[in-house]
């Protein structure tokens, strides 16, 4: 099973713009159109789509990396079914107001654009990610 990123030939640190021109002539290379309807042309066409649709979302592509698909994806699910959004996300403001606590002025970074709260929730959801892996 292929990732997102491999669908696309793109390493899994692109930047919008590479994943957006790999897509663009993927999509034109395989469209049905073009193709003759080939069937295993089409079902790659369609993985593509699909790649692009969740890599191309800021949100969706950082859940993606962190969860992944499939297995861990039903099982996140699974946490959120038990939990709630709201337990999670509650859990993530934890972390934030936590790193908040150590880290009272945001370190220097070069090009970082994330505010230090974001930051938290981006550790809440890699800590969740790491729980569900280890659950396996």
């Amino acid at each position: 099973m292929s990732t997102h990123y491999q669908e696309l030939g793109v390493p899994a640190d692109a930047d919008a713009a590479d994943i957006r021109k790999a897509y663009l002539k993927l999509v034109r290379d395989l469209h049905p159109d073009k193709t003759g309807g080939d069937p295993a042309k089409t079902a790659q066409y369609m993985r593509v789509v699909k790649a692009y649709e969740v890599l191309s979302d800021p949100a969706n592509r950082s859940q993606y990396d962190v969860l992944g698909s499939g297995r861990l994806r039903a099982e996140a699910a699974g946490v959120v079914e038990k939990f709630g959004h709201a337990g999670i996300d509650a859990a993530c403001d934890l972390l934030s107001a936590e790193a908040a606590k150590r880290f009272p002025t945001r370190p220097k970074v070069a090009g970082a654009a994330k505010s230090l709260a974001e930051l938290g929730k981006d550790l809440g959801r890699d800590v969740l990610g790491s729980l569900l892996r280890k659950a396996r």
